[in-house]
């Protein structure tokens, strides 16, 4: 599983790649844009579905939303 700092770094390259925006990512999650960074980010979790969400919109596998998902260490 990615650490927390990993997934953060693969969502910052994803957004890059696949250019999604933060506003298109809390929209899919249905998640204020505030809260959606900051769990993308790894400052707190995100539940299995909305991580699956992301994940899926920024072309990032199942190791990236397992840790969006994962409790702060």
């Amino acid at each position: 599983m990615l650490s927390k700092q990993e997934a953060a770094e693969a969502v910052r390259q994803a957004k890059v790649k696949t250019g999604v925006t933060w506003e298109q990512l809390a929209e899919a999650v249905g998640k204020p844009l505030a809260w959606t960074t900051a769990a993308l980010l790894g400052q707190h979790p995100m539940g299995k579905d909305e991580a699956a969400t992301a994940a899926a919109l920024l072309e990032l596998g199942d190791d990236a939303a397992l840790a969006f998902v994962a409790r702060l260490r």
